[in-house]
């Protein structure tokens, strides 16, 4: 479903309002339904711990570089505090693909292609899938854009998962809605300044500044090709490199789709991963190295092993510093 501007406005407004007692308030009560389940246990031990590395990163920003205001970030971070995290032990649904480990449910920013407008879209979520807490669906579906809900599969995941790979995934989750807020916050901006939100492609341009040029109108072949002879994928990983390739052609690809958010956000989400590990950012950007993919994955993750493949050797930091960027035409936020 969409969210009207003006909805938007007052969601943000109602966030300000908010007294900090009630918003620990909703997330304690939100414990006491989740189950008692291992993973449950271990996701919702670790996700204040994940919030508050976010808000860290945001805060210590340059402004200059990502244009974040204090208004914008207490509205971050009270949505990451109303996060619920719920897990699942579906294994299939009518409606949507359940291949990854953790979903996000969470207001996207999204093109119409008819009107070439940017607007925020609720996704929902499936209602075959039957063993997420009543008290969690009740709060998602009541009020659009307040209570995020990250789900993960039982199934795809090892439930006895250390915390630090729980974390790397929970991080990939809620970097999600926090660009998304951030990007909520540029439309209304925009919108309160007369722009055509059309013309605003949210950090598109950011993106597409870091990534490299020689895959462009590349085969999935002829990528793997470039990649192997550079030292980066093993040949004899035929499989794995096809299915690796082809999803990250169809994000580098969607890039230069104008109407494509989700690949923007994708590679967003990896190149604050890579931001956030030190050793991994001045091994493969500032010193340019090349290692295997399998070798960083287990190094360091899969989000970092993707977008490190992709990144342009020009790339500098004050570029990827510029990610996630917010667009507003003045420099605070009113609602």
């Amino acid at each position: 479903m969409h969210i009207k501007m003006s909805d938007l406005k007052l969601i943000i407004e109602h966030f300000l309002k908010e007294q900090e007692d009630n918003w620990l308030g909703d997330e304690e009560d939100n414990l006491g339904s989740l189950g008692i389940n291992k993973l449950d246990q271990k996701l919702n031990r670790i996700k204040n711990e994940c919030i508050g590395q976010i808000i860290d990163e945001l805060s210590n920003a340059k402004f200059e570089d990502q244009n974040i205001t204090e208004q914008m970030l207490k509205v971050v971070e009270r949505s990451l505090k109303n996060v619920s995290v719920v897990t699942s032990k579906a294994t299939s649904s009518k409606e949507i693909e359940l291949s990854s480990m953790a979903i996000c449910f969470t207001p996207n920013v999204v093109h119409t292609g008819e009107e070439n407008k940017l607007v925020l879209q609720t996704p929902e979520i499936p209602s075959d899938i039957k063993d997420i807490p009543k008290d969690v669906l009740n709060r998602y579906n009541s009020s659009s854009g307040k209570y995020p809900v990250i789900l993960f599969l039982e199934k795809n995941i090892d439930t006895n998962a250390d915390d630090q790979k729980l974390k790397d995934i929970l991080l990939h989750e809620l970097g999600h809605v926090k660009n998304n807020i951030i990007k909520a916050l540029s439309l209304t901006a925009s919108d309160q300044s007369g722009e055509n939100i059309g013309n605003i492609q949210l950090n598109r341009d950011e993106i597409k500044s870091i990534l490299r040029k020689d895959f462009k109108e590349k085969s999935v072949n002829e990528i793997i090709f470039i990649l192997t002879s550079e030292g980066w994928l093993d040949k004899e990983q035929k499989d794995e490199n096809q299915e690796l390739v082809s999803e990250l052609k169809e994000y580098y690809d969607g890039v230069e789709d104008s109407s494509n958010m989700k690949a923007v956000e994708e590679l967003a989400v990896r190149v604050s991963a890579l931001k956030r590990n030190s050793e991994a950012f001045t091994r493969f950007v500032v010193n340019k190295e090349i290692d295997l993919y399998t070798n960083i994955s287990k190094d360091y993750n899969l989000d970092i092993a993707d977008i490190v493949l992709l990144i342009s050797k020009n790339a500098n930091t004050n570029d990827i510093n510029k990610i996630v960027k917010n667009k507003q035409l003045r420099k605070n936020v009113t609602v």
